[in-house]
């Protein structure tokens, strides 16, 4: 705590403690920590003593001055709400993570509870987008589907190299009928990612069915003539 550099640690105080808390701290501190109170056979422990006493007397001054509290209050208050947004950012993640996990196991509703958790901790985050608009475009109704397909274009947007939005996109895409735009986010998600499994099969059957297509238009057109 004496570690930290931060003085209400230090003395073991809450920030709004009172000048008279944080004297009667100080004290206690004192009586516990002051090298000369050390017996002989903690001699070895002097140094640690010294810096630990220089410590709570240094938090004791900044605490009981009322300027230079102001001022480390307005500092704290900086570092607090960056400490709030690490562990928002923190809770997307793990939220995220298991809507992931509820993917896998085909649970979409537990995957979409998640997802949503995940955007309101980091709502800028293009693969939570991502998700979020493959799961709600579930489903037989094409207006969903479009709507969708506008979240996975903010998706994009925000991180234009996801393969796995691409591939997504592409399948909402090939959904309504866009089979050429759908194509093209499927080569490009197959080029970033190669492993990407999905979109490198929607290749393939693509080109199967082109080949298919081609070959009985031949025998169609051969027979003709």
């Amino acid at each position: 705590m004496v570690a930290s550099g931060n003085p209400w640690a230090a003395l073991g105080v809450s920030r709004s403690a009172s000048p008279q808390d944080v004297q009667a701290a100080y004290l206690d501190a004192a009586k516990s920590f002051h090298p000369d109170r050390l017996p002989p056979e903690l001699a070895e422990m002097r140094e640690i003593a010294d810096r630990v006493f220089a410590a709570i007397t240094d938090a004791h001054k900044q605490l009981t001055d009322p300027d230079r509290r102001r001022k480390l209050e307005r500092a704290e208050s900086g570092q607090e709400e960056e400490d709030a947004k690490v562990q928002r950012v923190l809770g997307a993640s793990t939220n995220f993570a298991k809507a992931e996990h509820f993917l896998k196991r085909g649970d979409n509703a537990e995957a979409l509870k998640y997802v949503r958790l995940a955007l309101e901790g980091d709502p800028e985050r293009g693969e939570y987008l991502a998700m979020l608009g493959w799961l709600e475009s579930m489903g037989s109704d094409r207006n969903v589907a479009r709507d969708a397909l506008g979240t996975l274009n903010k998706a994009l947007k925000l991180e234009p190299d996801s393969d796995r939005a691409l591939y997504y996109r592409g399948a909402i895409l090939k959904r309504l009928g866009r089979d050429d735009d759908a194509m093209k986010d499927f080569r490009r998600a197959a080029t970033l990612n190669p492993q990407n499994l999905e979109a490198v099969r929607e290749i393939r059957l693509h080109g199967m069915r082109s080949a298919k297509e081609g070959g009985l238009l031949s025998k169609w057109f051969g027979k003709k003539s």
